[in-house]
């Protein structure tokens, strides 16, 4: 299955220049996950929290929208 990854990373220099930040020393980027097919950051995260699941020997795993789209 194809996770969509990896997603680009932008470098945020405005917000650094904005909060002060000097130089190369400390870098801030934002991970840009709106790229994926879905548009969501959410099969990044379903694909851990169902690794951790097996690994902890759980047979089921029950999920919800967390949004209130019907289970889209």
């Amino acid at each position: 299955a194809k996770t969509y990854r990896p997603t680009p990373l932008h470098r945020a220099s405005g917000l650094e220049k904005e909060i002060g930040i000097v130089g190369d020393d400390i870098k801030i980027f934002f991970k840009n996950e709106s790229v994926s097919p879905t548009g969501s950051h959410k099969p990044n995260t379903a694909l851990v929290q169902a690794y951790y699941s097996k690994r902890d020997g759980l047979s089921e795993l029950i999920t919800e929208t967390g949004a209130g789209q019907w289970g889209s």
